[in-house]
């Protein structure tokens, strides 16, 4: 999944689709993307507006399809282990009892 925005997004719902599809996910370092993705781990993070830099990032992971499924594998582990339904549920029911 390449997300190449130019905005600070907060947290796209594209990016935590694309995880738990066990997807990495190459995206700009702006807003919060840079907190769902481990630069080299589950993703890749890119500078906004570099297309060239941009262009090297996909062309590395293309020719290496093995690190693409390590960082797939990575994304789906995060995305269930911090952003699954039951967790963010359990979460807000933690904040709503004061135990947060």
């Amino acid at each position: 999944m390449v997300i190449p925005s130019r905005w600070y997004e907060n947290q796209p719902m594209t990016a935590l689709e694309a995880m738990a599809a066990g997807r990495p996910v190459i995206a700009t370092g702006m807003g919060g993307l840079p907190e769902l993705i481990d630069d080299g781990i589950d993703g890749r993070l890119v500078p906004a507006d570099d297309p060239k830099v941009l262009a090297e990032v996909l062309a590395e992971v293309v020719a290496d399809p093995e690190a693409a499924e390590r960082m797939g594998k990575a994304a789906r582990e995060k995305a269930i282990s911090r952003f699954s339904a039951e967790r963010h549920f359990r979460q807000l029911s933690q904040i709503y009892a004061g135990d947060a």
